[in-house]
């Protein structure tokens, strides 16, 4: 599941975090194949269902929990509106390890910080506890990677 302030789906370039061979090491987004789904409440009695965020009319940036939306009904084949509940990525992503390998994985978002903040004790685990940890992660422990790497070891 996303976070408030996280996009839909990662734009190429950006630079993840991403678990390989055991463990996370830095990496750069390449490709992505875009597959969003979102949970919606249709409005009108209608219930709920999924839909892929190509059946969903919201202006830019505007794809986000919460938001009210017009949604192609899969009965009705109209525009009916409708309040975003849930958006889930299912994108696959091709990202570059700094030391040039290659792979495809899908996001689990930002869960792994989020557990990382759980371990060490952080309750509760709110967005800004999530960042902090990122922060601490970027400045003294991927230094150490970063050494380690240089050495000849890789993650």
């Amino acid at each position: 599941m996303q976070q408030m302030d996280d996009p839909p789906s990662l734009p190429v370039g950006t630079e993840v975090s991403a678990k390989y061979k055991g463990a996370f090491c830095e990496a750069k987004v390449s490709k992505v194949v875009r597959n969003i789904k979102v949970k919606v409440a249709y409005k009108q009695g209608l219930g709920s269902g999924i839909v892929s965020d190509d059946a969903i009319k919201a202006p830019t940036g505007q794809l986000r929990v919460g938001a009210v939306v017009e949604v192609r009904h899969p009965d009705r084949k109209e525009l009916v509106e409708a309040t975003i509940t849930k958006i889930q990525d299912c994108s696959q992503y091709t990202v570059v390890f700094d030391d040039g390998d290659i792979t495809t994985l899908r996001r689990t978002g930002s869960n792994q910080w989020k557990l990382i903040a759980m371990r060490l004790g952080f309750t509760p685990c709110t967005v800004s506890v999530m960042n902090l940890v990122k922060q601490a992660y970027k400045k003294f422990l991927q230094p150490y990677g970063d050494f380690i790497r240089k050495l000849g070891c890789s993650c």
